[in-house]
């Protein structure tokens, strides 16, 4: 259920908007959905409209079901696709418009194009055991960190590591990428630690789990207990902080100055990008977690990202990068997000260890695995 109510600033607002949009609606589980809808019928105040969808609001919900989809921790094949708004009741009441040409691309890379068409349905030539082929052009020969960062301080200077990364499938893989980039830019690492609290008024179970505990925890979507960072650092903002100015979950940012109690970030993507802004450190509680209680960090809401992960940077636009494979995707749309980041081939490589799943072809091409739930194409 939603906390707003009719009467609510936020209810008045909602009330009175014309139009509604969703975007990536691929990844948006299907009860938040339901919860959008139930709270537009719940603040109208017209029993006509409430019969409505959205209670006659103007919905646009845009997105790509070849991109990843709503991630369901320790779930299966059914169980995602469940979560995914195709099977919500209301997708039949939808009108559903496709787009026909990818506007990420490069002019005149309609090879580029169709190429990431074929990777989101699953209609790549394949080898005899069944793993899907891909060209020798996109296979990256030594290390994503010289290909993507030869030169780490001239890409600072330059501004053009606004439009460069590196991708993996896990939070692992790109910790140890970012940490090794990190070492490279020249000057001091200053280190912010995080308070951590646990939310428990009991006095034994603030016993059981010290301090030294909490802050051994790494969660998805909470930033670390030790926060490294470097001035020209490129970071990630993991909490919405002004949405009115585009400082949403997903912004790039580039530390300019590191302060005591904040640290002053240039703005490298969105409707505010080039400004300089100060963030501070806020209180955060995850919001899914199998642990058996509940914990409160407070720290900067930031995550370094010269790599990150496939499903992080969807919705990124970069000129050059490096997806980066240690081991194969593990779920849908991960490897049609990973190439579809940049325009060309030319931009795009892949770094494979070579496992059962992945290897390199004797005519240098390369194979490795491409999960596709192909009911969720299906109209």
């Amino acid at each position: 259920m939603s906390g707003v109510t009719p009467n609510s600033p936020h209810g008045l607002y909602l009330n009175s908007a014309k139009l509604i949009i969703i975007d990536e609606i691929s990844m948006t589980p299907s009860n938040a959905i339901t919860v959008i809808d139930r709270l537009f019928r719940d603040l109208s105040s017209d029993q006509n409209l409430k019969q409505l969808p959205f209670a006659g609001k103007v919905v646009l919900l845009s997105g790509d079901f070849r991109q990843t989809l709503p991630v369901v921790p320790h779930a299966g094949r059914t169980v995602i696709v469940e979560n995914c708004l195709k099977n919500n009741p209301l997708w039949p009441c939808i009108n559903k418009v496709k787009l026909t040409k990818n506007m990420r691309v490069n002019d005149g890379e309609d090879v580029f194009a169709n190429f990431l068409l074929e990777v989101g349905n699953n209609s790549l030539p394949r080898t005899s055991d069944g793993f899907p082929i891909l060209p020798e052009r996109l296979l990256g020969i030594g290390s994503p960190i010289d290909f993507i960062y030869p030169d780490v301080e001239n890409c600072i200077r330059t501004g053009e590591i606004k439009n460069l990364a590196i991708l993996a499938p896990k939070n692992s893989d790109c910790d140890i990428i970012n940490n090794d980039v990190l070492s490279t830019i020249q000057g001091e690492i200053k280190v912010y630690d995080s308070v951590d609290t646990l939310l428990a008024d009991n006095m034994d179970a603030q016993l059981e789990c010290p301090t030294e505990f909490l802050n051994s925890v790494e969660i998805s979507g909470l930033p670390r207990h030790h926060l490294c960072l470097k001035i020209g650092a490129v970071v990630l903002l993991i909490r919405n902080l002004n949405t009115a100015k585009g400082l949403i979950n997903g912004t790039r940012l580039q530390v300019a100055r590191l302060h005591e109690n904040t640290v002053e970030c240039k703005v490298l993507t969105g409707t505010s990008e080039g400004e300089q802004i100060f963030i501070p450190r806020i209180k955060m509680c995850p919001s899914e977690t199998n642990l058996p209680f509940k914990m409160q960090r407070l720290q900067f809401p930031l995550l370094l990202s010269f790599a990150m992960t496939i499903n992080k940077a969807q919705g990124q636009s970069l000129t050059k990068s490096a997806i980066y494979l240690p081991k194969p995707v593990f779920t849908h749309g991960q490897l049609y997000v990973a190439l579809s980041r940049s325009r060309s081939f030319n931009g795009t490589k892949v770094f494979i260890n070579e496992t059962g799943n992945q290897r390199v072809l004797p005519d240098g091409c390369f194979s490795t695995s491409n999960v596709v739930f192909e009911e969720v194409l299906l109209d």
